[in-house]
Parts: structure tokens; sequence; C-alpha cells
């Protein structure tokens, strides 16, 4: 079931199998609670900014009852003076033992004032859960793009391939499990 009202949604996972739900460019709260064993829940969020676009994304992931999987991945390619922040939390009740949560948000940074937060939070109660949590900001790799530019792509071109090559990971994600599931584009 989604709920929404403005920007905060909340995504209560009540039925076990497969949930996916996708998110681009927008500022949003987002809460799942998964209230079901045996359920998994798939979030992405890709943000692709220019000039001087600013969003704010908060997840958290609240696993309540036991054997239930979440990934969440947010990435982001950011250029000009482009801004986005992410507070990310995983939390895990007591009664969820043996739950499996992960969390990960990576920002690419193109614009000389591009700016991206990212913030993950763990709350795990049970001892007998996996959780995994990452969060990375940086620029383009100049090997990446000294090896393009030694190919004769222009720098800027190069630089478009790079971010390209970065958010086309969460695309086939998404597209792959098109072929298998439904997809719930928030």
């Amino acid at each position: 079931m989604i709920t929404s009202s403005d920007h905060h949604l909340t995504l209560r996972i009540t039925r076990p199998g497969t949930h996916i739900f996708y998110l681009s460019n927008h500022s949003a709260d987002v809460n799942i609670i998964i209230s079901c064993a045996n359920a998994r829940v798939f979030f992405y969020a890709l943000y692709d900014l220019r000039g001087t676009q600013q969003y704010t994304l908060t997840t958290r992931q609240q696993h309540t009852a036991p054997r239930s999987i979440s990934r969440v991945l947010v990435k982001s390619v950011l250029r000009g003076s482009s801004t986005l922040h992410h507070d990310g939390a995983i939390m895990i009740a007591e009664e969820a033992s043996q739950s499996d949560a992960t969390f990960h948000s990576h920002h690419l940074l193109i614009g000389r004032s591009a700016f991206a937060h990212a913030v993950p939070h763990l709350s795990v109660i049970p001892a007998d859960v996996h959780c995994v949590h990452s969060a990375t900001v940086h620029g383009i790799d100049e090997t990446q793009r000294t090896y393009l530019r030694s190919r004769g792509v222009t720098a800027r071109r190069a630089s478009t391939l790079i971010a390209r090559g970065f958010l086309d990971a969460v695309r086939r994600d998404t597209i792959a499990a098109q072929h298998s599931e439904t997809i719930q584009t928030l």
C-alpha cells in the first residue's frame, strides 16, 4: 500500500513477494515499512541534476517482521551548482530477526559548485541480521577521462559518457526487474 501527502511517501509492505519502486528527480521523504515475513523490497532513486536544481531525499527502511529483505540504491550525477541531500536509515526491530537490509548512496560531482551530502544511519536490535550501508561523493576519475581522451573523445563528451555509465547500472537493474516484476514509479 502506498500513501502520500506532499513529498511524504509511505510504502507499507503487507504481503510477501517482491516489491520494486523507482523515483527520479524528486524531493521526497520515503518511509518503507515491511510488516510481513518473506517480503523483498527494492527502492531505486536516480538523479540527473543540472544548473541550480536542488533536491532532498530521506529514506527509512523499517523492518518489523522476520526474514524480510530491503535494498535502497540512490545514485546521482550533479552538474553546475546542483545539490542533493540524502539522509537514509535502516531500522530493524527486535521481532525482525533474519532480516537483510542494504543502503547505498553514490554521487558523482561534475560541476565545480555541485554538492552532495549522503548520511547513512543504522538502528539494529536483533543480532541475527545482515545490514550493509555505504555512501560516496566523488568527482570524475581523471584516469577514465584521460583514457577516453586518448581515444579521441572530447573532454565534454568523456564527462557525458562517464556520467551515463555511472547511472546506467541503476537503469539496467530496473529494466531487468521489469521483465520479472512490476515496478511502481513514484
